[in-house]
C-alpha cells in the first residue's frame, strides 16, 4: 500500500514488542538498547514496534530539555519518578492518573532506499499508521506538520525523532486520560481556574471521546493502522534476556545517574508538552 506519494514500506515482517509497564528509567533504558542495535551498519533484523508503559508515575524529559524548566521539588515531593529520553522534544508526564492513562509507542525502522531524508517527511511517514489506527475507533485525529497529532484541533498525541544514517526512531504518546492539574504544576504553573480552562482548549483525550475504551482495543487499532499504511505481518517477540541485561546495565551507568538526569551539557532548549 503506497504511504506516501514518494515511498512505499516493502511487505515485510516487523517485531511487536507488546511489552509491561517498568520503571521510566528501565523502559528508556530498553528503547535505547534496540536503538543502538539497529543503527549498527550490519543489522538485518526486522523494523520493531514497541508499546510500552511506566509505573510508578513519570516524568521524562526531552534529550535537549533543561531541567529548570521543571518544578524537581514538587515531582520529588509526589513521588513521580524521573527520566530522560534519547529523543528531544520537552516533558511528558506517563502513568498519571494511573498507569493505563497513556500508551508509549517506539517505532525503529531500518532506513532503505528511497527513505525520506527530511525530518518533517519522517515524521509525516511514521505518523500514517498511528493515525490511521486512531480513525480505526471512529476518532477523526489528523497529523500536524513536524510532530504532533490532534483531535478537533487539540493535542492527543505528542512525538520525538531521532534519525542517524541508518535508521530513524519515533517516540510517540497518546494520551488516553490525563491529570491537568498535575501536568501544570510539573511545569511550574499554578492550576487555577482560569488557567485550566485555557489548558483544556489545547488538550484532549482517547477518554473524552471514547469512554469505554480499553487498552486492549487501543493497541489492536494501531495494529490495524500499521498493517493498513505499511503492509507489516506482525511477529510478537518478548524482549530477549541479552536485551534486558544490556538495559539494565544502562540504567546502573547512565538513566540512573544524576549527570545524565539534571546536567546535560548544552541542555538550553527543548519545549515542554504545554
Amino acid at each position: 500500500m503506497r504511504t506516501t506519494p514518494a515511498f512505499t514500506f516493502p511487505r515485510a515482517s516487523w517485531r511487536l514488542i507488546n511489552d509491561e509497564a517498568y520503571p521510566v528509567q528501565m523502559g528508556l533504558a530498553i528503547d535505547e538498547v534496540l536503538f543502538d542495535e539497529m543503527d549498527r551498519p550490519e543489522y538485518q533484523g526486522p523494523n520493531i514496534i514497541r508499546f510500552y508503559q511506566f509505573s510508578p508515575p513519570s516524568i521524562v524529559v526531552g534529550f535537549h530539555q533543561d531541567i529548570k524548566e521543571i518544578n524537581l521539588q514538587y515531582i520529588r515531593e509526589t513521588g513521580l519518578e524521573l527520566g530522560r529520553r534519547i529523543t528531544g522534544g520537552g516533558a511528558i508526564i506517563m502513568g498519571v492518573p494511573d498507569v493505563d492513562s497513556q500508551l508509549g509507542i517506539s517505532i525503529l525502522v531500518k532506513n532503505p532506499s528511497g527513505f525520506p531524508v527530511k525530518l518533517g517527511s519522517k515524521y509525516a511517514l511514521l505518523s500514517l499508521a498511528l493515525v490511521t489506527g486512531l480513525k480505526q475507533l471512529g476518532l477523526e485525529v489528523q497529523y500536524q506538520p513536524n510532530s504532533d497529532i490532534t483531535l478537533i484541533g487539540k493535542k492527543i498525541t505528542g512525538q520525538a525523532l531521532l534519525s542517524t544514517d541508518n535508521m530513524t526512531f519515533l517516540h510517540s504518546t497518546i494520551t488516553i486520560d490525563y491529570d491537568l492539574e498535575t501536568m501544570l504544576r510539573v511545569m511550574k504553573i499554578e492550576p487555577d481556574d482560569a488557567t485550566m480552562e485555557r489548558f483544556k482548549e489545547k488538550f484532549t483525550t482517547i477518554k473524552e471521546h471514547c469512554p469505554l475504551i480499553t487498552m486492549k482495543a487501543l493497541k489492536q487499532a494501531i495494529n490495524a493502522g500499521f498493517d493498513l499504511e505499511y503492509n507489516t505481518i506482525l511477529e510478537e517477540i518478548a524482549l530477549g534476556e541479552d536485551e534486558l541485561t544490556s538495559a539494565q546495565k544502562l540504567v546502573d551507568e547512565k538513566h540512573s545517574t544524576a549527570a545524565y538526569l539534571y546536567n546535560i551539557e548544552g541542555a538550553t532548549f527543548g519545549s515542554c508538552f504545554l
